[in-house]
């Protein structure tokens, strides 16, 4: 069964692209949460390096900082506090996660309700993201679908029923790829670009496709610094 992403890395190490790190903060602040907050996570890749760091909030706030070497997509999970007979609390992905497109400098993350009710300032890359997911949710939502189909057929141990999905999750994965050059043709200047080119790349990586559209990429994603 073939993946849908692939990490940006895959492109650069591809182009073999000199990068420099440049430093990043972000301030959070959460409200009305289901449970008092124990702890807060970040994950994130920078270069060949996954990357990840823990803060204790004071009282409804926390910050993060730390270097990237480019844009790039971060995962902020929140532990809650335990239950009152001291067991953990079973984290929601739903509910506890939230996908954060950081970049260079300072940027404020608030969230309300759940971690995944959340706003983004300082990242016109975050905008740029979440137009782009917009953009793909369709395609995004039939994979969940055909990938619940592959599971089960597997779990079932029904060979002909995960054949049949895994052939829909490839169907997609090519209609992704058409999409996401579609967006990369009307948004040259997107500061996602490289991004999206790096999905529409897939693992299985063509040079001949991949380089034209490489080539177009925005001066300040190819010689990123």
């Amino acid at each position: 069964m073939k993946k849908l992403l692939v990490s940006v890395a895959v492109l650069v190490s591809l182009t073999g692209m000199a990068q420099t790190e440049q430093a990043f903060q972000i301030k959070g602040t959460f409200a009305k949460l289901a449970f008092p907050v124990q702890k807060i996570y970040i994950s994130y890749r920078s270069g060949d390096k996954n990357v990840t760091d823990s803060t204790v909030p004071a009282g409804s706030s926390y910050s993060f900082s730390g270097k990237i070497s480019e844009p790039a997509l971060s995962y902020i999970r929140v532990k809650f506090q335990p239950a009152e007979d001291g067991s953990p609390r079973k984290m929601e992905r739903s509910r506890d996660f939230a996908t954060v497109f950081l970049s260079p400098g300072n940027m404020e993350v608030n969230a309300v309700d759940s971690f995944s009710n959340f706003t983004v300032k300082g990242s016109k890359e975050h905008e740029a993201y979440s137009e782009l997911n917009a953009r793909m949710k369709p395609i995004n939502d039939q994979f969940v679908l055909a990938s619940a189909a592959y599971y089960k057929a597997k779990s079932d141990k029904d060979e002909l029923a995960q054949k049949l999905a895994d052939a829909l999750i490839d169907s997609l994965n090519k209609v992704l790829k058409t999409s996401l050059r579609e967006y990369m043709k009307s948004n040259p200047e997107s500061p996602v670009y490289s991004f999206a080119l790096s999905q529409a790349a897939g693992w299985d990586i063509n040079v001949a496709e991949v380089d034209p559209l490489f080539k177009k990429l925005p001066a300040t994603q190819k010689n990123y610094a």
